[in-house]
């Protein structure tokens, strides 16, 4: 293996807390590997322009760098057809249908997307997924139902794939909060862009989502975390 070419495709830097010092320990005897593993590729290939310009292990390999884009299969009808059969009735009777989908964790931005939801009674928010964040999330939408007085949000939970496309179908607006470079490209920007749904991602430095966006002309970015920001943009979608 090591006779022939190797072309490495690079989806994601180690990203480590400043709080995380297990993990900072952990990398320090990785490194040399991953090091030894850029040197001896012929071609190594990024995700976007933005993450392989923001990445700092490919510095010094930026000269046998190019950026890739990830794709996606067309949806076959097979799916279509199994999305077509799911009975969507976690939507109510709001006016904006907003969806996101991932695993339930820190770096997904859910809180944002629910506190920028919270007090808008025309606004319906889906999440799909599961992860160790649902209790804070739950604990969340509790907080801003009760400060509030509306926060139309659910936790779906894991869904099948028929499901999934079910709600990409029926949604509004996808969006996708993302607070850290964890989220390298934003592949379920794509996924919602198949079914022809405008998305609402983050604009976060060294990520691909908004340059997914803007090469699409598929939608807006905002900051991360900006709560007023993102729940400006909602109000100005339920205007259109």
């Amino acid at each position: 293996a090591r006779r022939i070419p190797w072309v490495l495709h690079w989806h994601s830097d180690v990203l480590i807390s400043k709080w995380d010092t297990l993990l900072q320990a952990c990398y320090q005897l990785y490194k040399p590997f991953e090091t030894k593993l850029l040197q001896h590729s012929e071609a190594i290939l990024a995700t976007s322009p933005p993450y392989m310009a923001a990445s700092a292990p490919l510095q010094r390999w930026l000269y046998k760098t190019v950026a890739i884009p990830l794709g996606l299969k067309p949806l076959n009808a097979t799916t279509l057809e199994q999305a077509q059969d799911e009975d969507i009735t976690e939507w109510g009777n709001a006016k904006l249908r907003i969806l996101s989908v991932g695993r339930l964790t820190y770096y997904k931005g859910f809180d944002t997307l629910i506190s920028a939801v919270a007090g808008i009674p025309d606004v319906q928010l889906l999440i799909a997924g599961e992860g160790e964040q649902r209790q804070d999330l739950e604990r969340l939408i509790a907080q801003e139902r009760s400060q509030r007085g509306c926060s139309n949000v659910q936790l779906l939970g894991q869904v099948s794939e028929a499901k999934k496309h079910a709600l990409f179908n029926s949604c509004d607006i996808f969006a996708l909060a993302s607070r850290e470079r964890t989220e390298a490209f934003g592949l379920v920007l794509i996924e919602a862009m198949q079914h022809g749904k405008p998305c609402i991602a983050s604009d976060l430095d060294g990520s691909g989502m908004s340059w997914v966006v803007g090469q699409s002309g598929a939608g807006q970015c905002y900051a991360p975390d900006q709560v007023r920001a993102w729940r400006d943009s909602f109000h100005q979608a339920l205007k259109m």
